[in-house]
């Protein structure tokens, strides 16, 4: 939505932190693929919203920051145990997963269905398609595809670096 600005604090926490400094004093330039990240982060800002710890208004000028405030953002938004299963799926799969695959893995795994059915038992208990793929959506910048040697899309990191944090 282009109808949408930031209010000074936050266009100058952006500007700022772009090229922050490390404790060295050296400039650090954050990473170019980070600025999709921070794209998407920045478009979600509520004008109230302040630069607290912990927060991505706070991690602009610090990848590992924003990523780690993204990662809290998609906790809350969905599930930590959703998340955290998805994130080390992810991150195991060297070659990365179908989303059938994942699908399966998730299905089998009792704390991710526990999780999710907390208010109802299905009679065959299976993992619910739209919940992976709403996370999965908002995972997007994140998440790259390759094709698997049988022709089927794989999911996996978009950048090695996310795979460690």
């Amino acid at each position: 939505d282009f109808s949408r600005r930031l209010t000074p604090p936050q266009q100058q926490r952006v500007l700022d932190g772009i090229f922050s400094s490390g404790g060295d004093g050296e400039a650090r330039p954050l990473w170019p693929h980070n600025l999709q990240l921070l794209v998407n982060e920045v478009s979600r800002w509520l004008s109230y919203d302040q630069a607290v710890d912990g927060s991505a208004l706070m991690a602009v000028g610090d990848p590992t920051r924003l990523l780690e405030a993204l990662f809290d953002r998609l906790e809350r938004d969905h599930s930590p145990v959703l998340v955290a299963h998805v994130i080390g799926l992810l991150s195991l799969a060297k070659e990365g997963l179908s989303i059938v695959e994942m699908e399966d893995l998730l299905s089998s795994i009792d704390d991710v269905l526990l999780d999710c059915f907390a208010w109802w038992t299905p009679a065959i208990p299976r993992f619910p398609p739209l919940l992976l793929t709403r996370l999965l959506n908002d995972m997007g910048p994140l998440l790259g595809q390759r094709e698997a040697q049988n022709g089927a899309a794989l999911l996996t990191w978009e950048y090695e670096e996310y795979r460690v944090v």
